[in-house]
């Protein structure tokens, strides 16, 4: 698949803008100033089959859905289009070049009445808690982190929304065995049990034994129930 992108690439480097559509039909714009096969590695556009699989199966209409690393918006776009326009997706792209593509990418998908871009960085201190009291955000059904090192701010960037409860999953792309029990330490902290996505898609019990390479971890607060 990636192989494929490259190609495509250099076959319309004269072409601006073009289009290029996932597996799941989600349309994306680029022109010649991308780097197609980076930022589609980045959205989990190629590289996650399982994870996205798992999304689509898991996220239902009228959820909330928050993405702290939407890039270009595979995750972001798939995730609006399951929670449909009684739910909402807030996914945050405080880097210019970024927040443009992800603002395109939405309108051309059809998905600004599901999903809400905000240029802007919440990972400072008491920002998430903030931002969430002005959009009155009740449960976040789903929050998802790209960076790891996400975690750690969110401790203070949403105090408050973990406090009470009510951010009910947390969802890490590419964890890898160094980093394992640094993220298990974070999580337990913050209340939540951690479980590994397979590549089958099944959700299993998470030990460092079992990392090899990257794998999602999907962290649950045992109150919420599996998702």
């Amino acid at each position: 698949m990636r192989g494929k992108l490259k190609e495509l690439w250099h076959r319309h480097l004269d072409r601006k803008p073009w289009i290029f559509r996932d597996q799941f039909g989600l349309a994306y714009l680029f022109t010649a100033q991308d780097n197609v096969a980076e930022y589609c590695e980045q959205s989990a556009v190629v590289d996650n089959p399982s994870f996205l699989a798992w999304l689509q199966a898991t996220v239902k209409p009228g959820q909330l859905f928050v993405d702290l690393s939407p890039v270009i918006g595979g995750v972001t776009m798939l995730a609006g289009r399951q929670v449909q326009d009684t739910g909402a997706v807030f996914a945050f792209a405080p880097e210019a070049s970024t927040y443009r593509q992800l603002v395109n990418n939405v309108a051309l998908n059809s998905l600004t009445g599901s999903v809400r871009v905000i240029g802007r960085e919440v990972l400072s201190t008491g920002a998430m808690d903030r931002f969430a009291a002005e959009w009155q955000w009740p449960t976040v059904d789903y929050l998802r982190l790209k960076d790891i090192g996400h975690i750690n701010a969110l401790q203070t960037s949403a105090a408050s929304l973990f406090k009470a409860g009510r951010i009910r999953h947390l969802l890490l792309d590419d964890v890898e065995q160094a980093a394992w029990e640094k993220v298990r330490s974070s999580l337990a902290g913050l209340g939540f049990v951690p479980q590994l996505l397979s590549h089958e898609g099944e959700l299993q019990p998470a030990t460092g034994a079992q990392i090899t390479g990257k794998v999602n971890v999907i962290a649950t607060r045992p109150e919420a129930g599996h998702a």
